[in-house]
């Protein structure tokens, strides 16, 4: 090989590396902006309102890092009701699908009846703190109050808050629902948004939970500076949290997967119990029929403090009778003498419309004939049941049942 030869293979190859480089390099360029196009640096403002909170320190926190704070400021110490208890974050990194937390230590309490009117003479010390779990996007759009109801939301949801951000966003509207009724920011829809739009002074009677037990009860133990345990222990019997089982009714269908649970403060040891028997944790596969008393006593610090409890019956099912629910014409389902059980003779009559598309329609019953439990009255029926559930008629059924003529009052027909 010559030396021009030589000269030509190093400039290609030297051509090849600076290409090569580049192409690495726009890459690493734009892995670095597909990762920090969702950061954003901004001012971000929100509310800190028991009563309106004046001359608060104000902590914002990675949700995954309550130790060192990323952001401090100070809520506002005017008696100008629009702009009290306000607070600024000033040039914060936010990622919007993240999530953080925000702390209001002390101040003063200049409404602590939740008045909207600002009482310099019954204003009231802040001793202890509350808390607010918020996303990235709240921070972003400055759409937010941290109140009672935002703090005891978060300590039903505070040890759980380093799972991932879509089943974080799951649970706390799930959470928001025990305490919330009314759609509070006006896009139809009961979920976490409506608690940090939650107005103590306009939207008390948007809570499932009394406000004025909140106002004279919980909060009073943050305006007091309580201990954690006494404060989870206020959460818990505000929003009076009931065992929750993977079922919608109180009646199931053998064989069942049993698995309940119940939302407490994470100071809250739960032992269970199943027809008297310990449980590390409630699950188990129901196979006989029978009526299951479920119970989830509470310890704190090892100390008994309370106890839930639930009765579900479990039941066997028998298909008594079968139709077609059609569009354009009326259908009627009718279950013959031969079916051996109360029900005979029932009809069921589907009016033409009532659906958008022809489905089976099947007719089933209890094997064991119980009625939801807690229910009170003698039933003089088996249990009716029509399946698939879920289905919207968009015409009234009307279903006839025979019954002795001289029923008590106290009795039922069973469905």
């Amino acid at each position: 090989m010559n030396s021009y030869q030589i000269i030509k293979f190093l400039f290609i190859n030297l051509c090849f590396i600076l290409l090569l480089s580049t192409i690495v390099a726009c890459e690493n360029s734009n892995e670095h902006n597909n990762s920090s196009q969702d950061l954003a640096t901004l001012q971000s403002q929100g509310v800190a309102q028991l009563g309106y909170i004046s001359n608060a320190t104000v902590l914002l926190f990675k949700a995954t890092n309550l130790t060192v704070p990323i952001s401090t400021t100070t809520s506002s110490k005017t008696n100008i009701p629009e702009n009290a208890g306000t607070f600024v974050f000033r040039n914060i990194d936010v990622s919007k699908n993240d999530y953080y937390v925000i702390q209001v230590i002390g101040g003063e309490d200049i409404d602590p009846n939740d008045s909207g009117v600002i009482e310099e003479s019954n204003k009231q010390e802040l001793k202890g703190s509350f808390y607010g779990v918020l996303k990235g996007s709240h921070l972003i759009n400055n759409n937010y109050r941290i109140t009672a109801i935002s703090d005891i939301i978060f300590r039903f949801v505070n040890h759980k808050l380093n799972i991932n951000a879509n089943e974080l966003e799951v649970l706390l509207n799930e959470k928001s629902k025990t305490v919330i009724k009314n759609d509070i920011n006006g896009d139809n829809v009961i979920n976490y948004d409506d608690v940090l739009a939650f107005n103590p002074v306009k939207d008390s009677i948007s809570t499932i939970i009394s406000f004025q037990s909140v106002l004279s009860n919980y909060v009073k133990l943050i305006h007091e500076g309580s201990n954690s345990d006494t404060i989870d222990n206020a959460a818990l019997d505000a929003c009076k949290h009931e065992i929750l089982i993977n079922n919608s009714f109180d009646n199931i269908i053998i064989p069942f997967n049993l698995k309940a649970s119940i939302s407490v403060p994470q100071s809250i040891e739960i032992k269970w119990e199943l027809n008297s028997v310990k449980k590390e944790k409630m699950e188990q596969i129901i196979n006989k029929e029978g009526s299951y008393s479920i119970v989830a006593k509470m310890y704190q610090e090892g100390n008994y403090i309370g106890e839930r409890s639930k009765v579900i019956i479990a039941s066997s099912i028998t298909e008594i009778g079968t139709g077609e629910a059609k569009i354009d014409e009326d259908a009627e389902i009718y279950v013959y003498d031969t079916a051996e059980t109360s029900l005979a003779g029932t009809t069921i009559f589907i009016p033409k419309g009532s659906v958008t598309e022809n489905m089976q329609i099947s007719v089933k019953t209890l094997n064991n004939g119980t009625i939801l439990p807690g229910n009170t009255g003698i039933d003089i029926s088996n249990v009716l049941v029509l399946e698939p559930s879920g289905i919207n008629f968009f015409e009234p059924l009307t279903i006839s049942m025979p019954y002795e003529a001289d029923v008590h009052p106290e009795k039922r027909i069973s469905l």
